[in-house]
């Protein structure tokens, strides 16, 4: 509860009323997943080209 060192909070008052919300605190905790893995695509597929893998 309300730790600031923790990753993952909650917050104070959802303890309080046993309801609510938690809070993600690690880098790109809001980063899409596609297009993470559209970029790693690329960016392997690219390389294996570029050393005439593919």
């Amino acid at each position: 509860m309300s730790n600031r060192g923790a990753s993952v909070r909650i917050p104070f008052q959802v303890e309080i009323d046993k309801k609510g919300y938690m809070e993600d605190r690690r880098p790109n905790a809001n980063v899409d997943p596609y297009v993470v893995t559209r970029l790693m695509v690329d960016t392997c597929c690219t390389a294996l080209a570029d050393a005439g893998l593919v």
